[in-house]
């Protein structure tokens, strides 16, 4: 037996009111001072923080949409949660799993060593694609430092992508 319309609606509104519920304390964390507003710099920690993994142009994207005519520096809870409840509702950004990741390493090791070099990973990072800024850069080779294979060159060294994927996968919380 199907649900009547007023149960699917029901149901809806209640999935909404969770989507916004999740977004509220999200956003609260950054509104300190409750002001209805946080930082536009800290918007993309905020979207992050909600296992969301947009390209750095999407993100930019996303804080324009937010944005406020008058005053770009600050994002306003109404235009927050607008943005994102529909973001959250599509579905829009969500993390690669373990198995694609896996495949996309294989795919740009071309050569089927198993590893990347430093000096590939920043090759690669920094020249394909969307490009990592130096920042960005640094924060994943501190990151991969721990995946080196301890026979390789200090200067150098092999990242052993397979054990690195554990780092990129991002749990997929159902909450």
């Amino acid at each position: 037996m199907s649900e009547s319309k007023p149960e699917l609606k029901d149901e809806a509104e209640q999935i909404v009111a969770q989507i916004q519920k999740k977004l509220t304390d999200a956003f609260d964390v950054f509104d300190g001072d409750k002001t209805r507003s946080v930082d536009a710099k800290e918007v993309p920690t905020i979207i992050h923080s909600l296992n969301l993994v947009p390209t750095q142009g999407e993100m930019r994207d996303l804080v324009t949409e937010m944005e406020d005519g008058d005053n770009s520096d600050v994002i306003k809870y109404e235009k927050f949660i607008a943005v994102m409840t529909d973001v959250l509702l599509n579905k829009k950004f969500k993390p690669a799993n373990e198995n694609k990741i896996y495949k996309a390493l294989q795919m740009l090791d071309t050569e089927n060593k198993g590893y990347y070099t430093k000096e590939d990973l920043v090759n690669l990072m920094t020249n394909e694609g969307e490009p990592f800024n130096t920042e960005e850069m640094n924060e994943m080779l501190q990151t991969c430092g721990a995946f080196a294979d301890p026979a390789s060159q200090a200067d150098n060294p092999h990242i052993l992508y397979k054990y690195y994927i554990n780092d990129l996968v991002v749990e997929d919380t159902k909450d």
